[in-house]
C-alpha cells in the first residue's frame, strides 16, 4: 500500500511541475531567459511522470517474489 501512495505523491508532484512550466510561459513577455528554466522544469516534470507510469505498470504486471 505505501508503494501505491508514493506513487500518487510522485504523480502529483510531475502533474504540478508540468502545470508550473505551463503557467510561467503563459505568463511570461517571451523573453529568452525565460525558456531555459521552463524546459528545466518540465524535464523534471517528465522523469517523474515517465518514473510513474513504469512503475505502476511494473506493479501491475509483475507477480512478486515467488
Amino acid at each position: 500500500m505505501n508503494q501505491g501512495f508514493a506513487l500518487v505523491f510522485e504523480q502529483e508532484s510531475a502533474r504540478q511541475l508540468l502545470a508550473h512550466g505551463v503557467h510561467v510561459l503563459a505568463d511570461s513577455d517571451y523573453s529568452g531567459t525565460v525558456l531555459d528554466p521552463v524546459l528545466t522544469v518540465w524535464s523534471i516534470g517528465v522523469e517523474k511522470l515517465l518514473k510513474v507510469s513504469v512503475s505502476a505498470w511494473l506493479a501491475t504486471t509483475t507477480r512478486g517474489p515467488t
